[in-house]
């Protein structure tokens, strides 16, 4: 069987909702929470206290909150569901406990609501991160905000309140709330407060745990009252030299906001906690309100709070001038605005009372919402939408880059009212989104950041807050490196054990840096500190440049959960006692990666191969390196193949993720002891048992053989047995044992099965007597070609042979028993008996010839005259002596060359008995062969010598005909004085009478002379024109032409000369042109002849 094993550990994986891991991920998402009961109208003497304050506890996870007013006995806990908001129990507002900041105005005696307060501040703990709210609301008015946890507090603030232009017993105001004892706070007002505090004149004050301190800003008369804008906020050393974060809230008792020249005069209170300067940025995006429909949007007001003066602040890339007395700039708009600046800044949103600005009359009233950067931006809210105070619509809007808009979810779905592209920042759009009002939570997320707000409408009433956002100190990015993760410089989380590296990005460069890693639950856990920083690199992100400050070494977490990382950052520009600033990041751990191994070990032997498999995922993640560590050696791979020893053998295997977390798994291989296979056996002949032995060891249950020729057998014992193989070769006699686990081990071993030979022979036909001569041809063999070697008997009492094919001479005719032995070299044997009986008498040869001379090329007939006792003759072999033989009885022969020739016949009878040859002379004479050369043409009177060719010019006479003329009619080449033309025959002469002649020609021509002029004039003198020798030439043709080429005259031969006429007219003097062809194979006669008188 095939064993396959799973190796799968066991994970615990913990789930943490964050946002990017390489920041510090401080948002208005925490676990503790500190807010006052700020001033409200309706605590004024005289008037209701109608006026109720409530908290609202968003939580994604099921969470475990209390809240508590400090210092007394009033205390609320709350266990929240999953993915739940719940309104808390109303603040108290009267009695023994009374959260109220207010105190009775300066005219009764009082501070009007100013100074210190105890006891009234209202803490909010959780056991697990949570998104709190509080929401002051009364009669036809209502105020809310989003609470921040104190991990996101500062040191330094800068208030910015709405327009404060409702009654006289409204006011605008801002507090500071402490969350550790002896925290000194300065704060210098923008203008004059209620209780006479002058304008921009610091003072400070002593605050404990859970104490606020309240400045209300002065009345102006008539409504009017002076606005708390640019009044700055700061945490001072104590006088322990230490100094604490500190929260700020601003608002309003209760306002009309209006732009220049509106008319709005309905009144809200509002309230807000501001952000501290570390968190303000320098990029935001707006979007109007929309009134009753999605499309309906407001004019809103906004306002800019700079720090510095010289901050340059833009609008849409226009430069925004202005700057009030209270340090912000202030504008109205109905569009998608993008503002930006040179240095961080702080930007407030504006309701306008209803019909207060343009497009305001339908529904609404005023309210103040704290934007975010979008430096903050987030991927995820979760909010709180409600009726109160007789809200009618709840409204988001959202600003998000268009690529986050398909992963966009509100409440689970990608669908919302309006979506429009900002019109002042390519690449983001405004998303709208309405609702009927209800106390529901919503959660909204995207795989990009966006930012947003959330409002509530009814007719003259409002709230509105931020949706949720990040809220880092820019100054500084915490970043973590997966060590293991070779792909990216830094990761959103890290996982339990697995190797990170701590950094952490500064816009400044710090004088010195402590790393407290004794706070938190992180191996090694020794704080690092470092009294002169040397940043490791820089970088630029969106513009800004930051130094990185770097760890040397690697930490690892024990357990899944989120980690806050402290670092103390000091610098001369921080604004606080000692110039240090407390920097955390949260760094969220993940469960870490399951290490899932399986193993194929077939069998489970020793040196089987185990095939090792890891997954490309485990627990949730990618997986992208796998090491494998063995006893004896270490691999990558997500697969590898391996053998082992028997034995034990434990493996490891480490997983690294895509993100460079790490986990492991270890587990061992039970691996069994392989038999050993042994045997032995010797080579064989064929058709001849061989014993074969095992020779193994082991405990082995089964000995399965195959031996190479197609047979098999199992043995169930290692007794030995024999086998007997019937074919020669050389076979794979192969044994495979099987242990007491199945575990098979095998051995081959070759055995030559020599072939046996096969003896055989042929006998004579016929021994021929007397000679007695037999001779025996060997034909055995054997298959393997391996060297025989014999041994004849021929039966006759003679001695053995040991030839291979042996002549043996008998005396006597008679019936001989004859025997062949045949032995192989490897001992294999054979033998055979044949019967020989076949003797005969052989024949004899006797031939006769036509003629014993004649000429070379002439036939000749030979005659067979042999006999044969007791057979007949079966086979003729003729020998003519001149290399040419024929196997006819009786033959015709024709010798091409002369000579003497002796002409043999051998006979073979019927038996196959050879006669001795008979023979007999030819004389065979020279054949002569002539050319009488070639034929002549040639002028008349010219000697020529004749040229004919022989084959022989000494044994030949020779004869021309006729001779007269000759020079010599009996020499090979006489001479000749052409006269005439004549055909000559030339004859040669040969021994014994051999004759050939041949004939030659001797053609004579005369030359055509031909005149250039005659005179056809009648006086008998060249009066034709006579061409010497050309009536001779029978065949030829003359043609004459005019000088425009007319025919005048032709003819063919020319037995009559020409007169000079044409058509029975004599021709004019004149040039006429010739061309006269002989038809003798010569060119053209061609010229001029002149006719003269």
């Amino acid at each position: 069987m095939t064993l396959v094993k799973h190796i799968t550990p066991v994970v615990c994986l913990l789930l943490i909702l964050s946002g990017m891991a390489n920041a510090q991920e401080l948002s208005n998402k925490g676990k503790e929470f500190w807010v006052g009961y700020g001033h409200h109208q309706f605590m004024e003497p005289g008037l209701t206290n109608t006026q109720d304050m409530i908290l609202y506890l968003s939580a994604e996870e099921a969470a475990n909150v209390t809240v508590t007013i400090e210092g007394t006995t009033w205390t609320r806990s709350y266990s929240i569901p999953a993915n739940t908001v719940i309104p808390t129990a109303l603040i108290p507002k009267s009695g023994a406990i009374d959260a109220r900041l207010v105190s009775l105005p300066p005219s009764y005696g009082g501070t009007g609501g100013e100074g210190v307060f105890t006891n009234k501040g209202i803490h909010i703990v959780s056991d697990v991160p949570i998104v709190a709210y509080a929401h002051i609301f009364g009669s036809a008015s209502s105020g809310a905000t989003m609470l921040m946890p104190i991990n996101t507090w500062g040191y330094s603030y800068i208030s910015l309140n709405s327009q404060q232009h409702y009654a006289d017993n409204c006011f605008s105001w801002m507090y500071v709330v402490a969350k550790e004892n002896n925290t000194v706070v300065e704060i210098t007002p923008s203008e004059l407060s209620r209780n006479g505090r002058p304008a921009g004149v610091p003072f400070t004050v002593t605050l404990n745990k859970g104490d606020i301190y309240q400045l209300i800003g002065a009345s102006l008369g008539s409504g009017v009252g002076r606005e708390l804008t640019g009044t700055t906020v700061k945490s001072l050393g104590n006088s322990d030299g230490k100094c604490f974060p500190i929260a700020v809230f601003s608002g309003s008792s209760r306002t009309a906001i209006s732009c220049p020249g509106g008319s709005g005069s309905s009144g809200d209170n509002n309230m807000q906690q501001v952000f501290p300067f570390q968190a303000w940025g320098k990029r935001y995006l707006t979007a109007p309100i929309s009134g009753k429909t999605a499309t309906s949007y407001q004019t809103n007001l906004y306002k800019v709070v700079v720090k510095d003066p010289t901050t340059i602040v833009k609008r849409n890339g226009v430069q925004l001038t202005g700057l009030t007395s209270h340090s912000c700039y202030e504008f109205q708009s109905r569009t998608a605005d993008y503002i930006e600046s040179d240095k961080p800044v702080l930007l407030a949103q504006f309701m306008a009372s209803m019909d207060g600005c343009p497009f305001t009359a339908d529904i609404g009233d005023p309210e103040m919402i704290y934007t975010s950067p979008i430096e903050q931006a987030t991927k995820r809210v979760a909010f709180y939408r409600n009726t109160k105070e007789v809200i009618d619509i709840n409204g988001l809007i959202l600003i998000i880059p268009d690529a986050g808009l398909t992963s966009l979810k509100i409440d689970g779905s990608n669908t919302y009212d309006v979506a429009y592209a900002h019109p002042n920042l390519p690449g983001y759009t405004v998303v709208v989104k309405k609702w009927k009002s209800a106390d529901a939570q919503c959660i909204v997320q995207s795989d990009s950041s966006f930012n947003a707000i959330t409002y509530g409408l009814g007719s003259y009433e409002s709230y509105g807050y931020n949706a949720g956002t990040y809220i880092n100190n820019l100054n500084a990015i915490g970043q973590i490196h997966n060590t293991m993760d070779t792909s990216a410089t830094q990761n959103a989380y890290t996982c339990v054990n697995t190797p990170v590296n701590l950094s952490v990005l500064f816009t400044y460069q710090p004088a010195k840096l402590v790393w407290q890693l004794s706070k938190t639950a992180i191996t090694p856990g020794t704080d690092v500190v470092d009294n002169a920083p040397v940043p490791t690199s820089q970088v630029n992100i969106k513009g800004v440049v930051f130094y990185e400050y770097s760890l040397p070494q690697s930490y690892q977490f024990a357990a899944a959960g989120s980690y806050d990382i402290s670092i103390l950052s000091t610098a001369p520009h921080i604004e606080n006692c000692n110039n240090t600033e407390e920097i955390i990041y949260t760094i969220t751990v993940k469960g870490k990666p399951a290490a899932v191994a399986s193993y194929t070990n077939g069998l489970g032997c020793a040196y089987d191969s185990v095939h090792f498999s890891g997954t490309k995922t485990g627990n949730g993640y990618n997986i992208n390196r796998w090491a494998w560590d063995f006893p004896a050696k270490k691999t990558d791979g997500m697969n590898t193949t391996q053998s082992f020893a028997a034995g034990t053998v434990p493996v490891k295997l480490t997983v690294v993720s895509e993100e460079g977390c790490v986990a492991d798994t270890a587990f061992s291989v039970d691996v069994y002891p392989v038999p050993h296979a042994a045997f032995s056996l010797n080579d064989v002949c064929e058709g001849l048992p061989v014993t074969v032995t095992d020779q193994s060891t082991g405990v082995i249950n089964s000995w399965s053989w195959n031996f190479g020729d197609g047979t098999t057998a199992v043995k169930n014992t290692a007794a030995l047995f024999d086998k007997t193989y019937t074919t020669a070769g050389t076979f794979p006699v192969k044994l495979l044992v099987t242990s007491d686990h199945s575990c098979v081990k095998d051995t081959t071993i070759s055995i030559a099965v020599h072939a046996a030979p096969v003896a055989d022979f042929t006998m004579p036909k016929a021994v021929c007597m007397p000679e007695g001569k037999a001779t025996f041809t060997n034909i055995s063999k054997v298959s393997d070609q391996s060297p025989l070697s014999y041994q004849w008997n021929f039966g006759d009492g003679s001695s053995p042979s040991n030839e291979i094919s042996p002549s043996h001479v008998y005396a006597t005719a008679g019936n001989y028993g004859v025997n062949l032995r045949v032995n192989t070299s490897y001992g294999c044997t054979d033998d055979t008996t044949k019967a020989l009986k076949a003797f005969y008498e052989k024949p004899v040869a006797d031939f006769s010839t036509a003629a014993d001379t004649l000429c070379q090329g002439a036939d000749n007939a030979f005659t067979d005259k042999s006999t044969a006792v007791n057979s007949t003759i079966q086979e003729w072999a003729w020998d003519f002596g001149d290399g040419t033989n024929d196997n006819v009885r009786n033959p015709d022969k024709r010798y091409t060359q002369p000579g003497d020739y002796t002409v043999q016949l051998a006979v073979t009878s019927s038996a196959g008995c050879i006669s001795d040859p008979a023979t007999q002379d030819v004389k065979v004479f020279l054949q002569p062969v002539i050319d009488a050369g070639p034929s002549f043409t040639v002028e008349y009177g010219t000697t020529v010598e004749f040229q004919p060719v022989v084959n022989d010019v000494t044994g030949l006479t020779f004869s021309w005909t006729p001779a007269t003329e000759l020079t010599s009619p009996t020499v090979l080449n006489p001479q000749l004085i052409a006269l005439h033309d004549e055909k000559y025959t030339l004859t040669a002469t040969g021994l014994s009478g051999c004759t050939a002649s041949d004939d030659m020609e001797v053609k004579v021509y005369k030359p055509v002379k031909i005149p250039n002029a005659f005179s056809p004039n009648g006086d008998h003198i060249n009066d034709t024109w006579m061409i010497t020798n050309l009536a001779d030439y029978r065949n030829s043709t003359v043609e004459v032409f005019n000088r425009y080429g007319q025919l005048v005259f032709k003819s063919i031969g020319y037995d009559r000369p020409w007169d000079g006429m044409y058509n029975g007219n004599m021709l004019p003097l004149a040039t006429y042109y010739y061309v006269i062809k002989l038809k003798d194979g010569s060119a053209p006669l061609t010229g001029y002849v002149v006719i003269l008188k």
